[in-house]
C-alpha cells in the first residue's frame, strides 16, 4: 500500500480516519453489503476532491490509507492505482457538486432501506427518528444505466437544496451531512426510521389498526429543531465515544 499519510495534509488524514471509522461502524451495525456500496467525504480545502472506497475491500477492512482521493472525473492524483466504482463516482459527485454544505455522503443497500425504496409510499413521520427527515428527504427513480453522467443533474434535483437523505427507488438509501460524524448519525437514524416504519406497517396488518401520525405542526417543528441542532457548534461531541469503541476493538482503521 502506498505511503499515503506522508503525502496528505493533517486535515485530509483526519477526514480519512473519520471516514474509515464510519465504514467500520457501518459493518458493526450490519449496514454493509459485503464489499458493495460506497461512502464518500469531501477533502478539506480541496472542494473538488473527495475520498471514496476502492473495490475489493470489505467495510470491516477499511483504513484511512486505503481510501482513494478522486474527483468527478474519477482521477487518482495520488497515483494509488486502486479501482473505483463508476456508479459511486457519479452518485457522490452529484450531491457533493450540488451541495457545498455537504461534507459526506453515504449509500447503503440494507434490507430495510431497499424495502422502503420499493414501496409506493414515502418515508412516513411515524416516529421521532423519522421526523429528522420530515420535508428533507428526496426520491430518485431507478434509471436504466447508472453510469450515465447526466444522471447527476437529476440526483441533485431530487435531493434538493436542504435534503438530508435520498431514497433511491428500488435500490437503497443515501444520507448527506455537514460533517463525517453527523453523516454517520444521519445514516443510523435513517436506517432505524425505515426499519421502524416496516415494523409498524406489519403490526397494523396484524392488529387491524392504522398508523397514527403526529400533527403536521409537530412534524414541521421537530424537523426545524433538528435544523438548529445541525447548525450549532458541538453537534459532533459524541464522535469521540464512537472512536473509543472502535479503538477498544480494533484500531486498525487509523492505519
Amino acid at each position: 500500500m502506498p505511503d499515503i499519510r506522508s503525502r496528505v495534509s493533517e486535515a485530509e488524514w483526519q477526514a480519512r480516519t473519520d471516514l474509515a471509522a464510519v465504514f467500520r461502524l457501518a459493518a458493526k451495525h450490519d449496514l454493509s453489503d459485503l464489499a458493495l456500496t460506497h461512502f464518500a467525504a469531501r477533502v478539506p480545502d480541496e472542494p473538488d476532491s473527495f475520498l471514496l472506497n476502492p473495490y475489493g475491500l470489505m467495510f470491516e477492512e477499511m483504513t484511512a490509507s486505503s481510501l482513494v482521493k478522486t474527483d468527478r472525473d474519477g482521477g487518482d492524483p495520488l497515483d494509488t492505482g486502486s479501482p473505483l466504482n463508476a456508479v459511486g463516482i457519479m452518485l457522490h459527485s452529484a450531491v457533493l457538486d450540488a451541495r457545498p454544505d455537504v461534507a459526506c455522503t453515504v449509500h447503503t443497500h440494507t434490507v430495510p432501506g431497499m424495502a422502503i425504496s420499493s414501496l409506493d409510499t414515502e418515508l412516513l413521520p411515524a416516529s421521532q427518528t423519522a421526523l429528522i427527515f420530515h420535508g428533507r428527504v428526496g426520491y430518485h427513480d431507478w434509471e436504466t444505466d447508472e453510469t450515465e453522467l447526466d444522471e447527476r443533474e437529476r440526483l441533485a434535483r431530487d435531493i434538493g437544496s436542504n435534503g438530508r437523505a435520498l431514497i433511491l427507488k428500488n435500490h437503497g438509501l443515501l444520507a448527506a451531512g455537514p460533517s463525517i460524524p453527523t453523516t454517520w448519525m444521519l445514516l443510523h437514524a435513517l436506517e432505524r426510521a425505515c426499519a421502524s416504519q416496516l415494523d409498524a406497517m406489519a403490526a397494523t396488518r396484524a392488529a387491524g389498526a392504522g398508523l397514527e401520525m403526529p400533527p403536521a405542526e409537530v412534524c414541521d417543528s421537530t424537523a426545524r429543531q433538528f435544523d438548529e441542532f445541525l447548525a450549532r457548534p458541538g453537534r459532533d461531541d459524541d464522535w469521540p465515544a464512537y472512536l473509543e469503541l472502535l479503538d477498544r476493538e480494533d484500531p486498525s482503521y487509523r492505519e
